[in-house]
Order: structure tokens, then sequence, then C-alpha cells
């Protein structure tokens, strides 16, 4: 993380206080795993933004994307379906999901993006890990999706969900 920061504060030092990035996205992805079902999928038709201000970089720091519920794949051609239905994302009625970040918080070495997280028309407060590398900046949780409406079973124990958001630095 402190180098994709330094890398973005070195490139926008010099040009005004507060920029907004969007980021490149064309190959983010938003990876899911249904952890009792071992359903494995991702999401694309992602867009983000990131607005850092340099006066302050991470407590002014945001982010915020969304990712078309559309593009939602297993691998398997009728759960993409059935997933997409009204029984579940109801993608014709809620095309996207969102992450608005609150604020970025610092603990240790270690980096939090808290916010909300939109899915449907359920608006729920996470806190996504951010990991970095050279080649790729990545957020994950872990989620509830009977939560958001969205779900396999009706326990909710029985419906956590990993997710993690992988976005090339390239």
């Amino acid at each position: 993380m402190k180098g994709l920061l330094f890398t973005v504060l070195t490139l926008v030092a010099g040009i005004s206080f507060a920029q907004t990035y969007d980021l490149n996205v064309e190959n983010a992805k938003v990876k899911f795993e249904y952890v009792d079902e071992g359903v494995k999928g991702s999401v694309s038709g992602v867009k983000a933004q990131l607005k850092l201000e340099l006066k302050d970089t991470l407590s002014t720091a945001s982010i915020t994307g969304t990712a078309d519920v559309t593009t939602l794949s297993t691998g398997n051609k009728m759960r993409d379906k059935h997933l997409q239905s009204a029984d579940f994302f109801d993608a014709k009625k809620y095309p996207e999901m969102s992450f608005t970040c609150d604020e970025v918080i610092q603990k240790g070495d270690k980096h939090y993006a808290r916010g909300t997280l939109k899915i449907k028309d359920v608006e729920k407060t996470v806190k996504f890990g951010i990991k970095t590398s050279d080649d790729y900046i990545s957020f994950y949780t872990t989620i509830f999706s009977l939560d958001y409406g969205v779900a396999v079973k009706k326990g909710r124990d029985t419906s956590k969900v990993k997710i993690q958001v992988i976005v090339p630095a390239k």
C-alpha cells in the first residue's frame, strides 16, 4: 500500500490539493465465493474513482465504485441466469452494486476502506482490507448475502460470501 500511495502521491504532487482520478478498471473484477455452497464467480464492468487531498491523504481519501451485476459469471449459465433473476440479485431492477468509502483507516502496516456497500436496495457499512503489489490493488471482505436479500438459504450463517475486488495497477 505504501508503494501505491507513494506512486499516486508522486503523480499528483504539485497539480492540486484535491484531485479526483478515474482508475484504470478495464480488467478489474469482483470475485466472490459463497462459502457453504462452494460456488465461485466474478462480476466485471467495474467503474471506480479515487480522490486524494494531499494535505491529509488517508483521512480524506475516498473511493467509489460500481460493478455491473448483469456480468455475473459462475461458469454455469443456468445458475448465472437464476442468480440474476428476481429470486436473487434482480439484475433488471438493480443492474449495479456499489461501494462508497467513508474513510481509509491505517492500523499498523494494514489499511482498510470503510464505507457503504449497496446491493439491490440494501445499504450496509462494511470494511474492506486493502492489499497492494506492483501489479494490482485488492480490496477484500466477507459479507452475508442474506443481509442484502441475496441468499441461497435462509440461515444467515450459511450465507457467508467472501469478496475480493482486484484492480490491476498497470
